[in-house]
């Protein structure tokens, strides 16, 4: 669970500098932000899967 509200810090971050740029470049940090995040979300899917697993065999 640290690591998901460490993720969540790291968002909340990103939208404030986003705040203070403007459009054409915040459309571009939304992207990449989204793109980090599900990429970050499927690591911890995948993490708590494989723990998930190893504690059953």
């Amino acid at each position: 669970m640290k690591e998901i509200s460490i993720y969540v810090r790291i968002i909340d971050l990103i939208l404030l500098v986003l705040a203070f740029l403007d459009s054409g470049v915040k459309s571009v940090l939304i992207l990449a932000a989204v793109i980090f995040f599900l990429s970050a979300l499927m690591q911890v899917i995948m993490s708590y899967k494989r723990v998930k697993l190893s504690h059953h065999v």
